[in-house]
């Protein structure tokens, strides 16, 4: 008998060198994090403010965060959330995602909420807006010619979220559930959390608009 037949996917991965366990994932720091929000907000004609608030406080996969309306983000509720459906969600997994005090307070001051939470015209428009964004706020790096090239790490809005929410509560059953992950905490494990701190989460989910002027936490 060939003892692999027994594995999974994962299991597989986990055995591979140099695979996506391989490394711990890449998350901001809060100044980076601060940094893409206000450059984000500076530049509105890019439409990437609100989107980059619900992915980094709130974990939306991109491709959700393309196709999300604005009535799905219930900011009006007594307990704000958005709302994931089937038309959005990756695998169907549908789920309510609470909106912290941080984003409340920053989607409030976004200029437009109406329609989509972000455009996409054409297939590659968030991303090219995406990249020119990540430029101006300073995600560069010069490669080996000298040439300056993106430093950006996809998806590290959304391991930043998994893993300063984890710091921040200590529960991980709570966090796979708004990463929208199924069953249990392993995926968070695996592949979303990176060790940061509890002081390094309170700062991340206490960044704000310089229009506000109170300390809010995530409860």
């Amino acid at each position: 008998d060939n003892p692999l037949h027994g594995f999974t996917r994962a299991d597989k991965r986990e055995l591979e060198p140099g695979g996506e366990n391989g490394r711990e994932p890449s998350i901001l720091t809060v100044g980076e994090a601060e940094r893409l929000l206000t450059t984000a907000f500076a530049h509105p004609e890019m439409d990437l403010g609100a989107a980059i608030v619900l992915a980094l406080f709130c974990g939306i996969r991109t491709e959700e965060l393309k196709r999300l309306e604005w009535n799905a983000v219930r900011l009006a509720d007594s307990h704000p959330f958005v709302k994931i459906d089937r038309s959005i969600a990756k695998k169907r997994r549908i789920r309510n995602v609470e909106i912290p005090p941080c984003a409340q307070a920053w989607l409030r001051v976004w200029p437009n909420r109406s329609g989509k939470v972000t455009r996409n015209a054409y297939i590659s428009d968030y991303v090219k807006r995406f990249a020119k964004l990540t430029k101006l706020a300073g995600f560069v790096r010069k490669d080996e010619g000298g040439d300056l090239v993106s430093s950006w790490d996809d998806n590290c809005m959304r391991h930043s979220f998994g893993s300063y929410t984890y710091a921040l509560t200590g529960d991980s059953m709570r966090t796979a559930s708004q990463l929208g992950h199924k069953a249990n905490d392993q995926v968070l494990f695996d592949h979303y959390r990176a060790l940061t701190t509890k002081a390094e989460a309170e700062k991340y989910f206490a960044l704000l608009p310089q229009t506000e002027q109170k300390i809010v936490a995530f409860a």
